[in-house]
């Protein structure tokens, strides 16, 4: 499998009760597989984030991609 090199955005909630979050973390951190990657746990949040907390994710995105502007 190749190196994943665009920036990406990983979002996840600390509640989410479809997705360990420890694995989430070990897949956001995993060397080799992408070299770009910014992980982001919003806290009070299960798996439905944009619906949950619409405004912290819609924060999130505004700031990655101004983070990864060309």
């Amino acid at each position: 499998m190749r190196t994943v090199t665009t920036p990406t955005l990983a979002l996840a909630g600390l509640e989410d009760g479809c997705m360990n979050i420890r694995l989430h973390k070990r897949l956001s951190q995993a060397q080799g597989y992408n070299t770009s990657i910014h992980a982001v746990y919003l806290p009070h949040c299960g798996h439905f984030l944009q619906a949950e907390q619409p405004e912290a994710v819609a924060r999130e995105l505004l700031k990655h991609f101004k983070r990864t502007q060309a």
